[in-house]
């Protein structure tokens, strides 16, 4: 009894701190955030199949709370994958979400939610965890939105889906740590065993949370990257219909030219401009874009060749290309 009051005390003080920290420049995605923290492993979540989702072995849970009614449209997670044959967008995974059981740390047995993803961006973040394994990213936009109400205490599960998976009956995926602990801490089931809880980092032993983002808009981009070579990545402009830019973010390109990102800007109508490379400026205009859009970018016409930045492909720009042609880089 000490210890679940225990929780449920922190529950309430980290809860308090969440609203404060996603009321700043988050605000208008009203998302939750947890980073993947370097270098923390990662933790086992299979089952059986999307249309059989008990655990094959154990599953894995991480909870948040809403700090804003609305829909949530996409879901990104980080983890790592035990074979290179996992690394294609064709392989499904399960999500689910569960309420959290009044006066635990643990959600109720039946989800009110749940779906099966395939990842449309799945890119390699750079980064080898404490177990020497590569780290990736994954984002899924959600067959139907989940509306999530302000206050509640939600679970998130985030399981490999075996039957569709490189390797049938062979773990191919976990899902990589997150630390500070944010409200209870995450959470492994398995028939056998039952809840356990925390679960413990493989390296240093001590408890994880689960990396993990919900959007309440999702935003994704298609770049026509053929023949290009150089550094995938580009800046997104979000512009107001006056040309003001309301935001501008970064974003990585993934091998087929798609990106996913959110701009931090109100509910309105923008016209997107995408600034890659020595390319001209790309433009998508009079998107509506707001809780619960779904928007895809398409960027086809990318033409290359401006050299100088001065937005025109011309002989400027071939005087600087004949300048440097045959220089070779250290």
């Amino acid at each position: 009894m000490i210890r679940r009051s225990f929780w449920m005390l922190a529950v309430l003080v980290l809860a308090v701190s969440a609203q404060a920290q996603f009321a700043g420049p988050t605000y208008w995605s009203f998302k939750w955030l947890q980073r993947y923290t370097w270098p923390l492993a990662s933790h086992e979540s299979r089952v059986f199949s999307c249309e059989q989702p008990r655990p094959l072995n154990r599953v894995a849970m991480d909870d948040w709370i809403c700090t804003r009614t609305g829909p949530i449209v996409r879901v990104s997670w980080w983890g790592v994958l035990l074979t290179s044959a996992q690394y294609s967008k064709r392989w499904s995974y399960y999500i689910a979400i569960y309420r959290n059981k009044p006066g635990t740390c643990e959600p109720e047995p039946e989800p009110i939610y749940r779906a099966c993803v395939r990842p449309d961006v799945l890119r390699y973040t750079g980064r080898w965890d404490c177990t020497q394994q590569r780290v990736f990213y994954f984002s899924a936009k959600l067959p139907q939105p989940f509306t999530q109400e302000i206050e509640q205490h939600y679970w998130l599960q985030i399981s490999e889906d075996d039957k569709n998976s490189a390797r049938v009956d062979m773990e191919d995926f976990r899902w990589s740590a997150h630390r500070p602990l944010m409200l209870c801490p995450a959470l492994q089931f398995s028939p056998a065993t039952g809840f356990q809880q925390p679960i413990l980092d493989r390296c240093d032993e001590k408890p994880d949370d689960l990396a993990f983002v919900l959007f309440s808009r999702s935003l994704t981009g298609q770049v026509n990257t053929a023949g290009y070579q150089g550094k995938r990545y580009a800046t997104l402009e979000a512009r107001t219909r006056d040309g003001n830019v309301a935001d501008a973010v970064q974003v990585e390109l993934d091998e087929d030219g798609t990106f996913e990102t959110d701009v931090d800007v109100p509910d309105g109508i923008y016209d997107f401009v995408l600034l890659f490379s020595s390319a001209l400026p790309a433009v998508q205009r009079d998107v509506e874009f707001g809780d619960g859009s779904v928007r895809q970018l398409s960027f086809f016409d990318i033409f290359f060749g401006d050299l100088d930045g001065d937005n025109e492909v011309t002989l400027f720009d071939f005087g600087i290309l004949v300048r440097n042609f045959g220089m070779i880089g250290e």
